[in-house]
């Protein structure tokens, strides 16, 4: 009874060390930031088991096996803001996490978190907004420590719609 206690004891207190990461914790964020609720958006999720179903499919049509790099989850969020409503992402609690990149620019403010798992990352939280849309995006896996390099040149390039795009197909190249 008294391991019982103890066990309890340091799960309360480990609960707090780290923060989760959601498209419905992002979306509610935004909307205590901006003080609004959003109208417009577009959430996907593929989870592990989803992710399992598509990896299946896609080997079977291309008849060799299809990992898609290591990816095994993918969350993307994109929400359109009300006019003149930013979001400031060094207000969204990161505990747990390690910031890959915190950059603004005229077109976009770019922020990446991470989890590392060895050489790679484990898990990838990105967060973009430009001038009326803001992103939310998670990668879960074995992910290169170099895409971070891609992200901020597509989100320069290309703003948001190209994050969301490549977010969704973080494997295909460009």
């Amino acid at each position: 009874m008294k391991n019982l206690f103890i066990l309890f004891l340091i799960l309360i207190l480990f609960a707090g060390c780290y923060a989760p990461f959601s498209p419905e914790r992002g979306r509610l964020e935004i909307e205590k930031q901006i003080g609004a609720k959003l109208t417009d958006s577009f959430e996907f999720k593929l989870d592990r088991t989803t992710m399992k179903l598509v990896k299946s499919a896609a080997s079977k049509i291309a008849d060799e096996d299809v990992t898609f790099f290591g990816i095994e989850r993918i969350d993307l969020a994109v929400y359109e803001l009300p006019a003149g409503k930013r979001v400031d992402f060094r207000k969204i609690e990161r505990r747990g996490w390690d910031t890959l990149l915190d950059k603004k620019s005229k077109t976009v403010d770019l922020m990446i978190l991470v989890r590392r798992g060895g050489k790679n990352l484990s898990d990838m939280v990105v967060m973009a907004q430009g001038n009326q849309k803001v992103l939310y995006g998670r990668l879960k896996g074995k992910i290169s420590s170099n895409i971070k390099d891609a992200l901020e040149k597509t989100a320069e390039e290309k703003g948001i719609e190209g994050l969301q795009k490549k977010l969704v197909l973080p494997f295909k190249k460009d």
